[in-house]
């Protein structure tokens, strides 16, 4: 299918041919009839994308802080080609399309393949051929509602919840700063409540459409005596509400609005301008500054967009679901009109050229992209062909597919898989499929697929690379070994004991082995590490701390059904490399986090003290509250008068017999390139992989434990050999 992209690096627009998205649970799959693009979300988005290096910084102070702290840690270099990866990253645009359901997704009831469909959402609504979009974020078209007009439902619930922010009632007087495209459909919408409008521009073009469209008063805002034809309009009552839709550096716009409204008035803020109130004028009519955010109740709430989980209509009663189909019947009454908002209209092969136009031209409020309408008849879900050679035909290579192609396997795993001679880069799929299709170009991937199980049955494929969100770790990797394959999965191996059994269950009769990206104990500094402690008789002490940093509560990392939390989604790698400096087995763990809180297993500063088969025992100490400019990690252990300290990865000190040596490498080394080294050579020779399946399995089950010690407040036993048995009756 075609889809419409910019590198956000060089600010490039395509129209690039890309893989199918995948119909997911909790949504349906669309193919598009039109979709839109506004002068003001879209033109900026463009043009910040096409600043310079500088430009972007100074658009984005955050990113350079976050850019100076990951220097000092991993170093400049290193950083810099990171962020530049980033940066080169083809980013799909648009946010409001129409068109018809191809798919439903499971637990959907709503929907139906051939429903005619609203839909919204940066990331979802796409300007691309297909779409996948969640149930909450679209909304059946009424009958008598043209797909052409209901392609400005998500600009029109923008402006609905604008007018809702401001409680607006029949008969007030409302002003509008602002007559672009939101504020034409602010301006309607408050006309069909029976309130005066009075509409505020710049712009005399924008000022006469408002006009046509109902508006009760236009006027300029630079003409003389503005203030007192606003005055005489209102017969001398003042403005009840006045709704900013403008975006503006200066602060005549939140003059004005002060000065034109009663006492006791109400100013909703929907567009981005300055904010200098001033205080007098203000304070002494008592004004109420509101805000608006997008479309209504909901959004930016994952739980809301993508979960599909709704709220009560008794307690929330306008979500943005509610406003996009409430837009729908306001166009449907006649009480929106669409048309004169759409400035030109074209052919979607022509995006790119669109966009030089809304760039070019300011006078430009819209451009509707009309897409062809053929009849795709299950090619939806086609594939970018990726070679089936007959067995025995290709070379003497590894043939290695990917499910997931994003920031950690793009910089951490294919660069050195590509640069591999035992290795042939076959296939890639990704949830959306632009993805991939980077994957694809830039690793030389033999072609890029829609469905994961064109990977599981391709007969050249000998290793499948798991590379998704935690929660389908476990199903690919007993998908991948039931088909045969040899799985490498990123940690976690699973989300829950029912997923591990359910492994075990399948490992024990599968031809393909299995191993987990634990990636440390393969650094230099593991093994220099490792090997000066070999003089140790007896158990040792591990103290190791990770400078983990923070993630927001609704990171999907700490969503426990996605993610699984961090002690399961990361604690993983350091219970590993216990297991690997002791060659010993954790037995008992007893875990409590920082709070005390036993409900809070989302709480990401935890101490765990693991006692391991041997007598040994390890504290792991995982804070996400301390400065991230300080390192990561360190790694202390203690036996028989020998010290080994791993001082995040870069450097090892071993002090014995009085004496201290150090190790050093260039920059920080975590072992990725030694790892996918080990697992190849592994597969090439036919020899067991590096980490056992024991070992595997031992290391996430005593995650788990982690989390029942923390929700018990008590050391908890780790019986791996129970677990086995219990799992394969």
């Amino acid at each position: 299918m075609k889809q419409i992209l910019q590198n956000y690096k060089s600010g490039e627009l395509i129209l690039e041919d890309v893989a199918c998205p995948v119909c997911k649970p909790g949504g349906v799959l669309v193919q598009t009839a039109f979709s839109f693009v506004s002068s003001g979300t879209e033109r900026m988005k463009v043009e910040q994308a096409k600043m310079s290096l500088i430009g972007k910084a100074r658009a984005r102070p955050d990113q350079v802080q976050k850019f100076l702290q990951s220097a000092k840690q991993e170093g400049f270099v290193k950083t810099y080609k990171k962020a530049m990866d980033r940066l080169d990253t083809p980013t799909p645009l648009g946010y409001s399309c129409s068109g018809r359901v191809l798919e439903v997704g499971r637990n959907i009831d709503e929907f139906h393949v051939g429903d005619l469909v609203a839909c919204a959402g940066a990331g979802f609504a796409n300007h691309a051929e297909v779409n996948f979009v969640p149930a909450n974020l679209c909304s059946k078209i009424p009958a008598g509602v043209d797909l052409r007009d209901a392609v400005l439902t998500t600009v029109g619930s923008i402006a609905l919840q604008g007018v809702r922010q401001g409680q607006v009632s029949l008969g007030e007087n409302v002003a509008v700063i602002g007559l672009g495209l939101v504020g034409q459909i602010v301006a309607q919408i408050i006309k069909a409540m029976s309130c005066k409008v009075i509409g505020i521009d710049l712009d005399d073009s924008k000022l006469k459409l408002a006009s046509d469209l109902g508006s009760d008063f236009v006027f300029n805002g630079k003409e003389e005596l503005l203030l007192e034809k606003i005055n005489n309009a209102t017969l001398g009552g003042g403005i009840d509400t006045v709704i900013i839709t403008a975006a503006t550096s200066s602060n005549e716009t939140i003059l004005l609005a002060g000065n034109v409204l009663r006492d006791r008035g109400t100013i909703v803020i929907i567009g981005n301008v300055k904010m200098d109130l001033p205080w007098k004028l203000y304070y002494e009519k008592e004004l109420n500054v509101v805000f608006s955010r997008s479309y209504g109740p909901g959004r930016y709430d994952k739980n809301y967009e993508e979960k599909g989980i709704d709220y009560p209509i008794g307690y929330v009663r306008w979500t943005e679901k509610r406003n996009m189909q409430t837009i729908l019947e306001l166009i449907r009454d006649g009480k929106i009109y669409t048309q004169k908002l759409i400035s030109k209209s074209l052919p979607f092969a022509q995006a790119v050229e669109g966009y030089e136009m809304l760039e070019g031209d300011h006078s430009i409020m819209s451009i509707l992209f009309e897409y062809s309408g053929q009849d795709l008849n299950g090619r939806h879900a086609a594939k970018v062909e990726f070679q089936n050679r007959p067995a025995g035909s290709q070379e003497d290579k590894l043939g290695v597919s990917f499910l997931g192609a994003g920031k950690f396997a793009e910089t951490m795993l294919l660069p050195h898989l590509k640069a591999n001679p035992e290795v042939q880069l076959k296939g890639v799929v990704s949830g959306t499929g632009v993805t991939a299709g980077k994957a694809a170009k830039k690793f030389g991937f033999e072609g890029v697929v829609a469905d994961a199980e064109e990977i599981f049955k391709n007969q050249n494929t000998n290793a499948i690379f798991i590379v998704t969100r935690h929660d389908l770790h476990a199903p690919n990797v007993v998908r991948g070994l039931e088909s045969g394959k040899n799985v490498f999965v990123e940690k976690p191996l699973a989300l829950s004991y029912d997923e591990l059994a359910q492994i075990v269950k399948t490992f024990d009769a599968a031809e393909g082995g299995l191993m987990v990206g634990y990636n440390r104990r393969f650094s230099p500094h593991a093994l220099h590490a490792k090997k000066s402690m070999k003089k140790v008789n007896g158990p040792i002490e591990i103290l190791y701390r990770i400078n983990a940093g923070h993630f927001p509560a609704d990171h999907w990392y700490q969503d426990m059904e996605e993610g699984g939390g961090r002690i399961i989604g990361e604690v993983c790698h350091f219970v590993d490399f216990v297991q690997f400096l002791s060659d010993a087995n954790p037995v008992r763990v007893y875990a409590e986090t920082i709070s005390g809180n036993k409900s809070a297993l989302n709480n990401d500063n935890v101490s765990i003290i693991i006692r391991l088969s041997d007598g040994s025992t390890a504290t792991i100490t995982y804070i996400a509250n301390g400065d991230p400019s300080f390192e990561k990690e360190r790694v202390e252990i203690f036996g028989n008068k020998i010290v080994a300290v791993i001082e995040n990865f870069g450097q090892t000190v071993v002090a014995a017999a009085g004496k201290t040596k150090s190790f050093k490498t260039r920059g920080i080394q975590k072992g990725h390139y030694e790892e996918l080294t080990a697992f190849v050579n592994a597969i090439r020779s036919d020899k067991p992989l590096p980490i056992s399946f024991e070992s595997l399995v031992l290391t996430t089950l005593t995650t788990f434990k982690i989390v029942d010690s923390i929700r018990t407040g008590a050391p908890v036993e780790i019986d791996l050999q129970a677990f086995l048995q219990e799992a394969r009756s």
